[in-house]
């Protein structure tokens, strides 16, 4: 497994351990669940998606020409965004997905980048804290 691999299956990991307990959360505090975690599920399995794609865009990118990369990277960054503005439509349209799900759903991925990234790293936060030129 690579090193991009390795880092995309710790992120999916962690998405879907969050969709789970958000899921589970919901359903004692809200009146109809349902369409909540269906609208979370629906949002986090296509942010993971996304996610996976542009992994994938930018691992093929890195080998292209830079005037090609350009074009790849910008097609595939419209395709995402396209394929957002589908799932959030047909949130809207579907009575059994909640939005606001779906919303979450398909942030909750940046969130654990970013969280994974926050406070993964404490050796490395701790080298740039205790530099010597600093003291």
């Amino acid at each position: 497994m690579s090193y991009t691999s390795d880092i995309q299956a710790t992120t999916i990991k962690w998405t879907l351990s969050a969709i789970a307990v958000m899921g589970g959360i919901s359903i004692f505090f809200l009146k109809e669940p349902l369409a909540f975690v269906l609208g979370l599920f629906f949002g986090g399995l296509i942010g993971i998606l996304n996610f996976v794609d542009l992994a994938r865009t930018l691992e093929r990118a890195v080998r292209m020409r830079m005037d090609k990369a350009k074009t790849f990277t910008a097609l595939k960054y419209f395709i995402r965004y396209i394929t957002m503005i589908i799932v959030l439509f047909v949130s809207i349209k579907a009575d059994y997905i909640n939005v606001i799900g779906t919303i979450i759903g398909l942030l909750l991925i940046k969130f654990v980048v970013l969280a994974t990234n926050l406070f993964d790293n404490r050796d490395n936060q701790q080298k740039y804290i205790n530099r010597k030129g600093d003291e």
